[in-house]
């Protein structure tokens, strides 16, 4: 498909502004250079008795087929169906599979593989708990039961909800909406309203808390009912402005719930300045449309409401602990420079309405099932708060490892670097297992659970009753395997491999694991490990055997500094080496470490804009090497790093050297930037969202993160480790625009003008630095992202780089880049 384009020509330099027509499908043609003929598999789920297993078929832009394979059936799909996602895969208690896209559902009595077929629906939700498909279509509710034979319907119905397993529906009734709650032997009515729009926010057995937005004020209103009680009683808002939604409930005790409520402050417009003060910690507030949270505990049998103290405390959760709530102000000690702040965590007690200090915290906190225990790293030590006792314990172990808590005992398991520690909480004691050297764990099958919706609250916990699955990595070698832990015994289920391993399942059969195997030039293989024996299953991308021949070897290399770094070098199909090949450099911090991804052909790429296929078809070496920095800034790290990556190539003659490009995005982008500026040894290059000026970004307001970016340069990405106060020649030496004189090699820049994370200015700006010294540049602006979700766009993105190259490096004309000399 080709792009339209708008051009203009500004003297003699050229500046392209791209837009994908709003008429066009975001479609690619299947001849196209960059459709998509491969997948991954995701998504894999066993069926209840482990006969069968579902997978998605994931293509760049879509999970667009859902398969079926069998055990006994190795290397074939005995069903597939377009447009299913994975979220509406359900198997019945027999084993039937349920399927739901955006308008059609199916379901698969197996082993028959006859589908009853569903088509032009509203919504459809298998239920679970009732073992019944519920489907809503132009206004009926059907539900059918296991065998999809209809039980009952419903007409005029507006909505259905799944709510914890459970069918909610709204019907109209002439000028009323009931909301009313569904299962096989009754269907019962719970609320009455004017109103289309009703929300179940919680139940438990006949008590729910429901909102429902009233359209004359625009607020919400919240309601109790008691179903046994036959009440209904009306939150009191009290001083709340005006109320949006709910954000959590939990139950504290028989009678007293903890509520969060969205509401919106009230505008005082006193004037049309909007004041900035030098000691605001919470900036992003400005860009968050007034919306801030209110907590309560509320007693509906009596109506009575504690509000709680939101103004020091904006921040206040339900860990289930019964007696105490967390709190705390995560901006207080925010003043931009680092993300890795401490937080003063406090404890709220139910009993006595008040708060008393816990102690200080890192910002990823972890908690136990039953919220007795707070673990985090507080960016010096792990400390370990028992909340009912306020007892803080400072536990020796390296700030890499990763907790679990075990979900029926008092016990926390951490993984990370060359060993498993199981800590005793009763006995404060730890049991250390050694994995083999070198290598570092990772708990596979252990469950995450956000702690209502705080972000950086988390329960993480495990069943040590059955064995622990450990992903184990070695960073220097790039060896990786599964691995049991059980007992406090450490066993590897398979020898270590470079092969990649994902999507891991423990089936129901004793010894039995499923998971997925993959490398750059082996597709996925879905493989059955029982006893310690591997099995494939199902071997994905059959048709692909060109990947098998793919070629890649891994470069060491040092900088000049002595580090050891590493570089993939992938070879061009058909390799010949009495030919002399160009090459493409693609950079990205340290990217060995994606050495195992399987190289499939569409836009999918380690470096934004690049496909490794597609360039390895057409007689190109492509190479990746890793990047370490230190205090000379990212921009001279990454440049010594580079070019030391090439001096280690040397001596393979078949790669031409005089005809090597250099191609980056984000913060690639900016190393590609910043190398153009210094080196001699790329004939082009191109830079996708990259800085130009850090001393602009660095004082600048990023609308990604909605804070000013210091932090990304004292203490993140940049490690800069100091302020551009302290050290501005740095900031200014590591900064392309202001080397642009310096660029020796026609350079081709692209970003989206909707890009809030690096905004699109610093590419203007390099531009129109390139442009004032008599560069060779061509910048390419298109309506998109920081990384582009049009696909329009991609392709037309996609194909200009390779264009680019193309004449760069081989010399091959191309119209639109020949303009610029017009």
């Amino acid at each position: 498909m080709v792009t339209k384009i708008k051009l203009l020509l500004l003297s003699g330099f050229t500046f392209l502004f791209s837009t994908a027509l709003h008429a066009q499908k975001e479609e690619l043609s299947l001849d196209s250079p960059f459709a998509s003929h491969t997948y991954e598999l995701s998504w894999v789920k066993a069926s209840p008795d482990q006969k069968y297993i579902t997978f998605q078929k994931t293509y760049d832009y879509s999970q667009d087929t859902l398969a079926l394979v069998s055990r006994d059936r190795r290397n074939h799909i005995i069903f597939q169906t377009p447009e299913v996602y994975p979220v509406s895969i359900r198997y019945s208690k027999k084993g039937y599979l349920f399927m739901s896209g955006p308008s059609t559902a199916k379901y698969l009595k197996l082993p028959n593989l006859e589908p009853v077929i569903w088509t032009g629906i509203t919504k459809s939700l298998f239920l679970e708990t009732e073992n019944a498909i519920a489907v809503l279509k132009d206004g009926v509710l059907r539900f059918y039961n296991e065998e999809a034979t209809l039980m009952e319907q419903f007409n005029g119905v507006v909505g259905i909800e799944n709510k914890n397993g459970r069918l909610f529906y709204t019907q109209q009734k002439e000028d009323r909406y009931t909301l009313n709650q569904w299962s096989p032997s009754s269907s019962v009515l719970i609320y009455t309203s004017l109103n289309k729009k009703i929300f179940v926010d919680y139940f438990e057995g006949s008590e729910y808390f429901i909102h429902e937005n009233n359209p004359k004020t625009g607020n919400a209103e919240v309601y109790y009912i008691n179903q046994k009680k036959n009440s209904t009683v009306a939150l009191k808002t009290g001083s709340i402005f005006a109320l949006r939604n709910i954000s959590a409930i939990s139950k504290l005790d028989t009678h007293r719930y903890f509520v969060t409520l969205v509401t919106s402050e009230p505008i005082v417009q006193r004037s049309t300045v909007d004041i900035w003060y030098a000691n605001d910690n919470h900036l992003g507030k400005k860009f968050q449309n007034g919306l801030v949270l209110k907590f309560m505990i509320w007693n509906p049998s009596r109506n009575e409401v504690i509000y709680l103290d939101d103004n020091q405390f904006s921040k206040q959760m339900d860990v289930g602990n019964g007696r105490f709530l967390l709190a705390l102000n995560p901006t207080k000690h925010q003043d931009y420079t680092r993300e890795r702040i401490q937080y003063d965590m406090y404890r709220y007690d139910i009993e006595l309405n008040q708060y008393e200090e816990l102690g200080s915290t890192g910002i990823n906190n972890y908690l136990d099932p039953r919220g007795k225990y707070l673990l985090s790293y507080d960016n010096k030590n792990w400390v370990l708060y028992t909340i009912d006792t306020k007892e803080k314990r400072v536990l020796d172990l390296d700030p890499e490892m990763k907790p679990s808590f075990d979900r029926e005992r008092d016990k926390i398991l951490f993984t990370g670097p060359e060993q498993i520690a199981e800590y005793d909480l009763l006995n404060s004691t730890f049991h250390f297992t050694s994995i083999p050297r070198g290598y570092e764990a990772m708990l596979v099958n252990g469950r995450k659970k956000m702690v209502g919706n705080e972000n950086r609250f988390y329960k993480y916990d495990h069943d040590a009753r059955n064995p622990l699955i450990l992903k184990i990595r070695n960073p220097q070698n790039s060896l990786k395997a599964l691995a049991i832990y059980y007992k406090k015994k450490f066993r590897l289920l398979h020898s270590p491999s470079e092969d990649e391993v994902s999507s891991v399942i423990a089936m129901q059969d004793s010894g039995c694991y499923l998971y997925v195997k993959t490398n750059y030039n082996k597709p996925p293989v879905l493989i059955l490990n029982k006893n310690f024996v591997e099995t494939p299953v199902f071997q994905s991308n059959a048709h692909d055997l060109q990947a098998r021949r793919l070629i890649m070897k891994k470069i060491n290399f040092t900088n000049s500094k002595g580090v050891p770094l590493k570089g993939l070098l992938y070879y061009p199909d058909g390799f010949d080496p009495q030919k002399k090949y160009p090459m493409i450099v693609g950079i990205y911090e340290r990217i060995s470490i994606q050495s195992s991804r399987y190289l499939r052909d569409g836009f999918t790429g380690t470096v934004e804009g690049m496909n490794i296929r597609y360039y390895l078809n057409r007689g190109y070496f492509v190479y990746l090497p890793d990047i370490a920095y230190d205090g000379r800034g990212p921009g001279r790290s990454s440049l010594d790093a580079v070019e030391s990556s090439l001096d280690a190539l040397q001596t393979f003659s078949f790669i031409d050297f005089g005809r090597v490009g250099l191609m980056g995005h984000s913060h690639g982008g900016y190393e590609t930037n910043f190398i153009a500026t210094q080196s001699k040894k790329f004939a082009t290059y191109v830079g996708g969202a990259g800085n130009s000026d850090l001393v602009r970004s660095y004082h600048s307001f990023n609308y990604d993160y909605f804070s000013p970016f210091y932090w990304q340069f004292e203490e993140q990405q940049y490690r800069m480790y100091k302020s551009f106060a302290e050290d501005k020649n740095l900031y200014i030496d590591n900064s392309p625009i202001y080397h642009a004189e310096k660029v020796s090699g026609p350079i081709l820049l692209w970003t989206g003008t909707k890009d809030e994370n690096i905004v699109w200015e610093q590419s203007m700006e390099f531009y129109l630095g390139l442009r004032r010294n008599k560069k060779e540049v061509i910048a390419l602006f298109y309506k998109d992202g920081h990384s582009f979700d049009s696909r329009i766009n991609r392709e037309d993105l996609f194909t200009r780089i390779s264009d680019w190259f193309d004449f760069y490096l081989k010399g091959v004309p191309k119209d639109w880049i020949m303009k610029k000399n017009k």
